[in-house]
């Protein structure tokens, strides 16, 4: 488990708790683009039709706009145009999935 091994990098045992919106908001729409590829192991590159990497821009598409950033922003960060990123916000995304990116934005801001 993560709190088990939180310690052995000097970081407190507490629980990772998901990131608000607010918060995601703050970091922006590179910083979730990036957690969404690394929570899914998609890798740095999100494009090509990858199932992982396919869910990682889904993923991050639907938690910016939830979270209230642009979609002009999201677009950028996703290096596709404004019609793609509200078709992947159109899709639905298994709230585990959303969960996990959540988390690791959480756990970035609290590694520093």
């Amino acid at each position: 488990r993560l709190r088990e091994v939180l310690p052995w990098v000097g970081l407190d045992a507490k629980p990772v708790e998901p990131a608000p919106d607010e918060t995601v908001r703050q970091l922006g729409a590179t910083r979730l683009v990036a957690a969404s590829a690394a929570a899914l192991a998609a890798g740095p590159d999100l494009s090509g039709k990858g199932r992982e990497r396919v869910l990682a821009r889904r993923t991050a598409a639907q938690l910016g706009a939830t979270a209230g950033i642009d979609i002009a922003e999201l677009s950028w960060a996703l290096g596709q145009p404004c019609r793609s990123v509200r078709r992947l916000q159109q899709a639905p995304v298994d709230d585990l999935v959303a969960d996990a990116v959540r988390r690791s934005l959480a756990l970035e801001l609290r590694v520093g």
